[in-house]
């Protein structure tokens, strides 16, 4: 099956890309990594008059430092967080989530803002980017915003620009997630990073029907001690199975992010 006819568009800019948004109108859409995107044209599950591809907008392609700070253009690939040096020694728990995006090859056409934009709920990269404490950059017909990842999804009509990843607090940090087989669609993640001085553990759950969600609990005790009923999904997952992932995911997570933690000290 091939996608139905509509016109592909390569703006070389941020505003190149806002006029072609506002002249499509609601049967425009973006054009990212394609990963999501592109299965559903092919099946017509989508049907678009204009399609706006971002590939030539280098603005969104950049990955920089500032004031101590991450920014990742919305047009980094998955493979380069994967790869980049500095994401892994400063942000160790980003580049280890996006090595469990699927293959090789989708990583290096999956993008973070196609990602955030696309909203599936066990994907690892916003699930490190929730825990993290990152907020999104995004560009509107009126006004630019920062706003919390996962805060609210992104509008018709609005561009994705950026990611700005808060610089990280000394501690540990933890990843772990279950699915059916070796890179499939997870069934449940979770992620943890130690802050507040080690005092605090921040938690980030996703399960494949689930988004993110971000809780922070004291370190007392041992992992298995913790009291997590109350963490994200847990107390509203009717799945077992999901439920035992979930629960196991977080016990491994947090066991990873104190032994991390009892190495660096």
């Amino acid at each position: 099956m091939r996608p139905a006819p509509f016109t592909l568009e390569r703006p070389g800019t941020v505003p190149e890309v806002m006029l072609a948004l506002a002249e499509g109108g609601p049967a425009a859409r973006l054009l990212a990594g394609g990963q999501s995107l592109v299965p559903q044209l092919t099946r017509r599950e989508l049907a678009v008059d204009r399609l706006i591809d971002l590939g030539g907008v280098a603005e969104l392609r950049s990955v920089r430092e500032e004031e101590g700070s991450l920014r990742l253009g919305a047009m980094v690939t998955v493979a380069t967080l994967e790869d980049d040096r500095r994401v892994a020694r400063r942000w160790p728990l980003l580049a280890e989530c996006a090595r469990h995006v699927g293959h090789r090859p989708i990583r290096a056409r999956s993008t973070v803002g196609g990602a955030l934009a696309f909203a599936d709920p066990p994907a690892e990269v916003p699930l490190a980017l929730a825990v993290l404490g990152a907020e999104v950059e995004i560009v509107g017909p009126s006004a630019t915003v920062r706003v919390a990842v996962g805060s609210r999804p992104v509008a018709p009509g609005e561009l994705i620009t950026a990611v700005i990843v808060p610089a990280p607090a000394p501690g540990g940090w933890g990843f772990h997630e279950v699915s059916r087989r070796f890179n499939d669609r997870a069934l449940a993640a979770a992620a943890v990073v130690l802050v507040a001085g080690g005092t605090t553990l921040r938690v980030g759950t996703a399960t494949a029907t689930t988004p993110p969600s971000v809780t922070e609990l004291p370190t007392w005790g041992t992992d298995e001690e913790i009291e997590i009923d109350g963490i994200g999904q847990l107390d509203s997952i009717d799945d077992e199975l999901t439920r035992r992932a979930l629960r196991a995911s977080i016990h491994r997570a947090v066991r990873s992010a104190r032994e991390r933690a009892g190495a660096d000290a």
